[in-house]
């Protein structure tokens, strides 16, 4: 009886979290082709969040970028603006890599985030990445589940944003009226993530004294 050699699908399951060093290069190659063409893009999402030391995983790459980058591989347009390219890697088969140039009522707040990023030291080098300032914005914002823990750990680590820059940020770039009403919501939220901060028990509590 003759066997059939199985020859296993390169692309990882839905269930699978993409690793750092995997998602680093492939945001490397959308920020070499930005950088070839001088389009301003910084890196975005779960990866941004993973250098600046969260532990959450994801499973895609995101960077924001001025304008369409020409990155090979099959892609499809993003409701918000962009594309999403199903990138091949070496040693982990595909990723998505979604190209985000939004052109929705957002897209202000974007372009200044991606002109003033926070360059981050890997092994890639030195690369661009939203600033915890506006990441907070972006977080806020977008209201889903994940962003709100995204939010709580970056108002929550110490050293990581400056509370005043992210209301200095909202003022240059909304209405008085909207930036007022955004300002105050994006505060109370901080508030309560500090409260829920403060009321997180210690992994190791000291051995009471007999």
């Amino acid at each position: 009886m003759r066997r059939h050699r199985h020859n296993p699908s390169p692309e990882p399951t839905n269930e699978d979290a993409i690793p750092t060093r995997v998602a680093l290069d492939i945001a490397a190659l959308a920020l070499e082709q930005a950088k070839a063409t001088g389009t301003p893009c910084a890196i975005a999402g779960g990866l941004a969040m993973q250098l600046y030391g969260d532990l959450r995983s994801t499973k895609d790459v995101d960077v924001v970028a001025d304008a369409e980058l020409d990155i090979p591989g099959k892609k499809h347009s993003l409701s918000f603006g962009g594309y999403c390219y199903r990138v091949p890697h070496p040693t982990w088969g595909y990723v998505n890599l979604d190209v985000i140039t939004r052109s929705d009522q957002w897209s202000k707040l974007y372009q200044a985030a991606i002109i003033a990023p926070r360059l981050v030291n890997t092994k890639h080098g030195r690369v661009p990445v939203i600033s915890p300032e506006y990441l907070v914005i972006l977080k806020y914002l977008a209201k889903r589940s994940k962003d709100q823990l995204d939010f709580e750990y970056l108002v929550t680590t110490p050293k990581m944003v400056n509370r005043e820059k992210v209301f200095e940020i909202i003022a240059s770039l909304f209405s008085d009226d909207a930036a007022y009403l955004l300002s105050e919501e994006i505060d109370q939220e901080i508030s309560i993530a500090d409260w829920d901060k403060s009321r997180e028990r210690p992994k190791y509590l000291p051995l009471k004294r007999p």
